[in-house]
């Protein structure tokens, strides 16, 4: 499911991520945090307590978590709104009680399929019984003694024939539209992706990318967690440099999911990577 926010940031909460519509800048959310927007979404302009939270959030999954944690969760998504360019006051603090989605955020939700769905449906007429051929053999069958029956049974006929003809001639132009559709799709699905990726800092001499935005207060924590991965396991050649990503929940709650991979450059060609080695680690 897709939600809009003020016409200018999308939540996928499928993939777990925001999206700025304009710059397609995206953060990618930890699946708590993700859980926690989900709830808001759901309850919005009502107040939820902190034990409401904490129930839906993380007992109903397994996990414990406290106040702080929950704190902690809260203020990653205002961030990270803030950080796409969002200026509103998504999530409004209720002292001594817990919090609630502001009710004057814009927030429209777009069902999966609808759009294609629009597309298909926007040139087809509704059927109509003067289309069926019973209807056009009783206009046929009109007596041949009256020549004024027959004139206006020969204008009916053509009428029903121009109907007719216009219902197929629309039929087969929505048909052209479907498979035009579905040659664009394929094209795109055949295009070869292309990620942003955002420098965070160095290990030795090798430059530390990740494929989203940040906190800046979290920089610190998310390069040291990189570094010791990567002293271990596969540390800094000349001319490498790694990608890494780690869950959120790594941070907060010393458990998740760290991805990081040294590649390197072709010899004298920056442009272009001979060999990549990977490591995924679940603390």
């Amino acid at each position: 499911m897709l939600y809009i926010f003020n016409e200018n940031i999308v939540y996928d909460d499928a993939q777990c991520s925001l999206t700025n519509c304009k710059s397609y800048d995206s953060i990618l959310l930890p699946a708590t945090a993700s859980r926690l927007l989900s709830l808001f979404i759901r309850y919005q302009g009502s107040t939820l307590t902190r034990e409401e939270i904490l129930n839906c959030v993380w007992d109903e999954y397994g996990y414990k978590a406290s106040n702080n944690t929950l704190t902690q969760y809260v203020s990653l998504i205002r961030k990270n709104f803030q950080l796409l360019g969002e200026t509103a006051d998504i999530i409004i603090t209720i002292p001594r009680t817990g919090f609630v989605m502001n009710k004057e955020v814009a927030v429209k939700m777009i069902e999966s399929g609808a759009e294609k769905q629009d597309i298909l449906l926007s040139d087809t007429r509704p059927f109509n019984d003067d289309f069926l051929p019973e209807k056009v053999e009783q206009v046929m069958s009109v007596s041949d003694t009256d020549p004024g029956a027959e004139e206006d049974s020969t204008s009916a006929i053509t009428k029903k024939s121009k109907r007719l003809v216009w219902f197929h001639g629309l039929n087969a132009l929505s048909l052209f539209m479907f498979f035009l559709i579905c040659y664009h799709i394929q094209l795109k699905t055949n295009e070869m992706k292309v990620s942003k990726v955002y420098q965070v800092g160095t290990i030795d001499t090798c430059p530390v990318y990740m494929f989203f935005r940040s906190a800046h207060e979290l920089l610190p924590v998310r390069l040291t967690l990189t570094e010791k991965i990567a002293r271990e396991k596969i540390p800094c050649l000349t001319g490498s440099f790694y990608i890494s990503q780690q869950e959120d929940s790594l941070i907060f709650d010393e458990a998740g999911r760290l991805f990081i991979s040294r590649c390197s450059y072709q010899a004298g060609n920056k442009k272009k990577i001979s060999s990549c080695k990977s490591v995924f680690s679940h603390e």
